[in-house]
């Protein structure tokens, strides 16, 4: 009996070490902004419930007279992610996420996006907009459940192989 009740305190005890253990929070986690972790924890959650990712080539249309326009393909846009967020007031600590969320907005940080344990793209992103609409709140007004909607452009600063343009000089 004794060693029963040994073993749930050691269980417990391990459980708590463990979610406090940087490396396991990283492994818990769905994904990541900078240090804004997406995770699913006993102590917590952060968790996208929605996201989109639009991906697009970029082209140019030229018009001819009494002919239909002729498209060029001159690339590919920015990588583009929007994803919904909803925050519990239980389960995470909302005024964290905002002022971190805010701080990013205001100082233009820039960092590689996960989700779904997968990096998108090859560049890093950038946090474009997100906006929050408080769902329920307490007596005096402290916020218990806000949802985000956040958006996000890849963010390239400078480009590492642009491909040679070829100049032809007519004679």
């Amino acid at each position: 009996m004794i060693n029963g009740i040994l073993t749930d305190i050691a269980k417990d005890e391990l459980g708590n070490y463990l979610d406090s253990v940087d490396w396991y929070t990283k492994l818990s986690s769905v994904g990541s902004f900078g240090k804004v972790i997406f995770k699913v924890s006993s102590l917590g959650t952060l968790s996208p419930n929605n996201y989109k990712i639009d991906r697009a080539p970029k082209t140019k249309k030229h018009q001819i007279i009494n002919n239909p326009d002729i498209t060029e393909f001159q690339g590919r846009q920015l990588i583009r992610v929007s994803l919904g967020i909803k925050l519990i007031y239980s389960l995470t600590n909302i005024e964290r996420a905002r002022g971190r969320l805010t701080e990013y907005i205001n100082e233009g940080h820039h960092f590689p996006l996960v989700l779904s344990g997968k990096k998108i793209g090859n560049n890093t992103f950038i946090l474009t907009k997100y906006s929050e609409k408080v769902t329920k709140t307490d007596r005096i007004g402290t916020p218990l459940v806000v949802e985000l909607d956040v958006s996000f452009e890849e963010y390239i600063e400078k480009i590492n192989n642009p491909k040679e343009l070829k100049c032809s000089k007519k004679e």
